[in-house]
């Protein structure tokens, strides 16, 4: 099924206030109409990997980067009123429904079905001018079979696991109630039958057979994941939301409070360079992690006030703007950051501190956005990448920095501009629920 879009359909624009003005505010406005222009030219095998005979691993990505370069479309359309966006947005989308079934077989929230299920729901709040019902239904379907089957081995994550699963549930809830309280239902059963319950904290291991071999060098026996991509934190959020919607509330609520107690009970001192390592467990020396969305003190401290919001506890929400604090402090080199990507990067730490800064009101968090979109924008380079903006990654040591074109929305260039476009309007950037951090704005 095709979507059709209709850009006079009303929705986020309201409490959300941009961030930048002035030069600044023109700079990231110029910085997206070039990503915006140069993706079409980017979104081929040949651009990317400079291949005419892509991989199926390689396939099953661009097919995923479609329908969040969808996303980045679909919002500026919105944000910014241009109808053309709207077209590249349902252009993208379509291609990659068509595409899904031959490239995708996962489940996973980014990089398989679910992500683009999510993708179909959340802008049917905006964009579409009918529900995702037909679209979304294939999707509830698989991850309703895949609930059922007994537990497994399995990753309990944001990225590529439950935790991403329970976002997509909690969006289609708009337009199907039952099947989706049905999957959170299942959701919250499997986090309890895999639970670590010990007295009053509550967690969740990685097993070994789950690591990359680099990670199982490091952890032989697993670890205990504190980063809110792939760990406990993510777990966290996604808790805070499921209580405030009512599923399985006994259950949930004892997950999320042993969850939370667990958490802080990993919190380093004050003097530390980070109140949280990345991993945690036997024989795991810590250490200081970086400043990002993924691990640290920045997204730990995200999930803790998200669910603090979504339940009403104002000691959670005291205890998360400290460690959100204690990220703000940080830059230049301690913060670990080389590129602008949302995952680990300048664009991603400028957004998580404008989002805290709007539903907070908490000024040290405006003064951390804004500085953080200045080296966002300094990372643009024209001619280069797409856009001007190409995303670093690192070689499984960490002491190599390479650069790619990535079109995504997590590591690539469409997640720049997300960033690029929250900042500098007043539709609210409800495209981050899938980061598990989209806080309401306070009232002004």
């Amino acid at each position: 099924m095709s979507m059709t879009a209709s850009l006079a359909k009303q929705g986020l624009a309201g409490k959300w206030q941009p961030l930048l003005d002035g030069d600044q505010r023109q700079r990231a406005l110029e910085a997206i109409e070039r990503i915006a222009e140069s993706l079409p030219a980017a979104m081929t095998p040949k651009a990317i990997w400079n291949t005419d005979h892509p991989s199926v691993l390689q396939l099953s990505l661009l097919t995923s980067w479609k329908a969040e370069v969808a996303l980045f479309y679909a919002y500026s359309a919105k944000a910014l009123g241009n109808d053309q966006y709207a077209e590249q947005a349902l252009r993208y989308l379509n291609e990659a429904i068509d595409e899904a079934p031959e490239h995708l077989d996962s489940l996973w929230l980014f990089g398989g079905f679910t992500g683009i299920g999510w993708i179909i729901a959340n802008l049917s709040e905006t964009l579409f001018d009918q529900d995702e019902t037909e679209n979304c239904g294939s999707v509830d379907e698989l991850l309703t079979e895949h609930l059922a089957q007994p537990e497994r081995q399995s990753n309990y994550d944001l990225v590529v696991g439950l935790v991403g699963q329970g976002v997509y549930a909690l969006d289609r809830r708009k337009h199907a109630t039952a099947v989706a309280s049905d999957i959170l239902t299942r959701i919250v059963n499997k986090l309890w039958e895999t639970a670590e319950h010990d007295g009053p904290f509550i967690t969740w291991h990685t097993s070994p057979v789950l690591l990359p071999e680099w990670q199982r060098q490091i952890c032989p026996n697993g670890y205990y994941n504190l980063g809110l991509a792939h760990g406990v934190p993510g777990i966290i959020a996604l808790l805070g939301r499921i209580v405030s919607a009512g599923i399985e509330p006994e259950r949930s609520r004892h997950l999320l409070e042993g969850a939370v107690r667990w958490l802080l009970a990993q919190k380093e001192t004050a003097e530390s360079e980070s109140y949280f390592s990345t991993w945690a467990g036997r024989g795991i020396e810590r250490e200081a992690s970086k400043v990002a969305w993924c691990y640290g003190d920045l997204g730990i401290g995200m999930a803790l006030l998200y669910a603090a919001k979504c339940v009403g506890q104002a000691n959670w929400e005291q205890e998360a703007t400290e460690i959100l604090l204690k990220a703000a402090r940080r830059s230049g080199e301690s913060a670990g950051v080389f590129d602008v990507s949302l995952c680990h990067g300048a664009a991603g730490n400028a957004h998580i501190f404008n989002r805290a800064f709007q539903a907070t009101g908490e000024a040290r968090f405006r003064t951390a956005a804004l500085a953080w979109y200045e080296q966002a924008l300094a990372f643009q380079r024209p001619g280069q990448g797409i856009g001007g903006f190409s995303i670093g990654d690192t070689d499984e040591a960490g002491t190599e920095v390479f650069w790619i074109n990535k079109p995504g929305l997590l590591d690539g260039v469409a997640g720049v501009g997300l960033s690029l476009l929250a900042a500098c309007t007043d539709w609210e950037p409800n495209w981050d629920r899938s980061l598990l951090i989209s806080i309401p704005p306070k009232s002004r």
